[in-house]
Formats: C-alpha cells, structure tokens, sequence
C-alpha cells in the first residue's frame, strides 16, 4: 500500500502542474493545444520537405515536381490554419493575444524564417507537453483514489466478516450428537465392511447360498433359476464349489484350454460360469456396491444388521435414538463446521490490526483529496503567465 509520503510527493507535483495550468488559463488550454499539434504537423513537413530537397543533387524534373506539389500542400495546410485560428478566436477560445503569437508564427513560416518561426513556436508547445503531462497526472490521481478505496472495501468486507463471525453461534449440544450419529454409522459401516469380508471369503456355493437367503436385502442379481443353474453347476464339479468368490473370478481370465484341465465341459462352463461374470465381479467386490448399504434411515438394513450380526444391535440401537433430531442436529453441524473453516481462513487476521489498517486507509484517502498547501509562485510557467493569462475578446 502507498505511503503518505508517496501520496505527498504525488500531490505536490500534481498540484503544481494544476496551478501551471491555470495560470496558462483553462478557458483557452484547448484551443491552444489543438492549434499547436497543428502547427508542429506543419512545420515537421516543411523539414521534411526541405531535408528532401538538400539530400537530392541534381534531382530529375519528376522528383521536383512532387516536391512542388509536397510544398504547395503544405502551403494550403497553412491557409486552412490560419482559418482555424480565426475560428477560434471568433468562438471566444483564444485571446488576441496568444492569436497573434500563432498569427506571428505563420507569417515567420511564409516569409521561410523557419528557425525564428520554431523559436517562437518553443512556448506554445511547452503547453501541449504540460497539457499532456498534466492529463496523465489526473488519471494517475483518479487510479491512486481507485486503489485506495478498493482497498478500503477489501478491509472492510474482512473486518465486518471477522466480527460477524465472533457473533456467530451454535448448537454445541446438537453438534455433539450428530458427531456421534456419525461415529455409529462409521462403526456400522466397519462391522458391515468385516461381515461381507467373511462372507464374500466362504466357498462360492455357501456364498451364493446366503446371498439368496438375504432375500429384499439385494437387488442386483440374477434371476433365482440363475443362480440355481450354477449351484448345480459347481454341484457337478464340488472341486470348483470349494473356491472363494476372488479365485472364481481368477479362473475367468484362464484360456479355454487351461479351464479344460479343471472342467471337461468347457462349453457348459462358459454358458454358466462364465456368462454370469459380472454377477461374480460384483460379488468379489461387495463391499464397493450399495449391497447392505448403511443408512440411518433404512430400517430393513438396520433390523439385519441388529438381528444377524454379533455387536451391531448396541450400535444400531444408538442411531435409531439420534436419528430423531437428525436433520437439526446436522443443521448446526454444518453451521459449526461453516464457522470453523472461515475462521481458519481468516485467522492470519487480526480485528485490532484491521481497524488499525482501516483508519490508515481513510487517513490516506482524506490526505489524497485535501486541498493543496499555499506555497510562493515560482518556476517557468509562473513566468510565462504574464503572456498566456490574459482576458478574452468580447
């Protein structure tokens, strides 16, 4: 952020190109800064012109004849000027006075006294570049204020967010017992992990054999003529029943000539074992499925759970307890937890060090916009504003 001795320094240079400025007359700065870019275009053509004609030594009559036609147009440039003076003059844009300094200059330029004429011509285009000079300075002052107030606003949406958040409040009670619905649904989730570990362990066909006694509890399978087909199946080849689920599916990527050397009927074992593929798959990865899902709000999966498997009742007792203020109790949750992280994101502030940053920021902002100290007119222009700040012809 800038300093007030930057801003100081800023201002000081700022406020003495404005002065210059009006001493110059702002009523007249305009006029004279258009008829003087004028000007200069006139006569950096006649250099133009005239370095040509000394470059060229004996130049063939098409060569001086274009450089006629250069000058002659430069000549008409310098008609259609001299109008722009007067009609500047008639709209009160010029004084008498600084008419006849262009008028002045023009007739050095007919009479080809091109260095007198550029002498004279040195004061006037000082204005244009103080002109230039002092527009830039007036965005740079525009930009300066811009910044100054987008970081005011900054601090202050910061601070008003820091204080906002300390009035902030919650439910702690409720947050506790959500964070404990959680807890329970995590450690049904574990004892859920742990029971199809064990049963996706089994040999296939005590698998497939639980699986079809859990009855509403999976949706995902074949037909029940299905999975009595490949019961029969490995019935016919006990050997195959004995294998887990994972070295079912391993048998899947054996070639045809490999699965020969377990199972004489290759063909009966694609149409079975292998058409069912995605049915063992699934199986191998139960535990990454919806299969047995937890759900604080599915009672088929919690009355299995609490009636099946050993050390689930306790828990799914507790859940079914703190399910009843679930959608309040997580509602301050999620306030608690909204709260927490904005005040991690805001903690490398400090309330004091923002209101301190704040009054910094006003401070700079009243001192960028005070008026400027009085101080003794001296300098170049102050002495040129003898010429250029005179009154205007009625």
């Amino acid at each position: 952020m800038m300093s007030k001795e930057d801003i100081s320094k800023f201002k000081k240079s700022h406020y003495d190109l404005e002065k210059q400025i009006d001493e110059i007359d702002r009523n007249q700065l305009s006029a004279i800064v258009k008829l003087s870019e004028q000007l200069k275009e006139i006569l950096d053509d006649i250099e133009a012109v005239l370095e040509r004609d000394k470059s060229l030594w004996n130049p063939d009559i098409s060569t001086k004849i274009k450089l006629a036609k250069r000058g002659a147009k430069v000549g008409k440039r310098l008609k259609y000027f001299e109008d722009d003076i007067i009609k500047e003059f008639d709209k009160g844009n010029l004084s008498k006075e600084n008419g006849r300094k262009f008028s002045s200059i023009t007739k050095q330029i007919k009479a080809k006294k091109l260095p007198l004429a550029k002498k004279e011509f040195e004061d006037l285009w000082k204005i244009v570049e103080l002109s230039k000079t002092y527009e830039l300075s007036k965005d740079e002052f525009e930009s300066k204020g811009n910044m100054l107030e987008k970081e005011k606003f900054r601090v202050k949406n910061i601070l008003a967010e820091v204080s906002r958040l300390e009035r902030q409040t919650f439910d702690s009670e409720k947050v506790r017992k959500y964070n404990e619905l959680l807890k329970n649904l995590e450690n049904l989730e574990k004892i859920r992990v742990a029971y199809l570990f064990s049963l996706t362990s089994e040999p296939i066909t005590e698998l497939l054999g639980d699986i079809d006694n859990l009855g509403d509890h999976i949706s995902m399978f074949p037909e029940k003529e299905n999975i009595v087909d490949i019961l029969n199946f490995f019935s016919e080849y006990p050997v195959l029943g004995k294998y887990n689920v994972s070295q079912i599916c391993e048998m899947l990527t054996f070639s045809e000539k490999r699965i020969s050397h377990i199972c004489s009927e290759t063909s009966r074992f694609k149409k079975i074992i292998l058409a069912n593929r995605n049915l063992f798959e699934t199986l191998n990865g139960l535990e990454l499925t919806n299969f047995m899902a937890v759900d604080a709000e599915n009672e088929k999966v919690l009355d299995f759970f609490a009636e099946k498997i050993e050390g689930a009742r306790s828990v799914v007792e507790r859940i079914r307890i703190l399910r009843k203020e679930k959608i309040s109790c997580k509602d301050e949750y999620e306030k608690k937890k909204e709260i927490e992280e904005r005040k991690n994101e805001l903690s490398k502030y400090s309330k004091d060090d923002l209101e301190k940053e704040l009054k910094e920021i006003e401070l700079l902002l009243e001192f960028l916009y005070s008026a400027p100290e009085e101080k003794e007119e001296n300098g170049l222009f102050s002495k040129l504003s003898s010429f250029f700040k005179t009154r205007k012809s009625v």
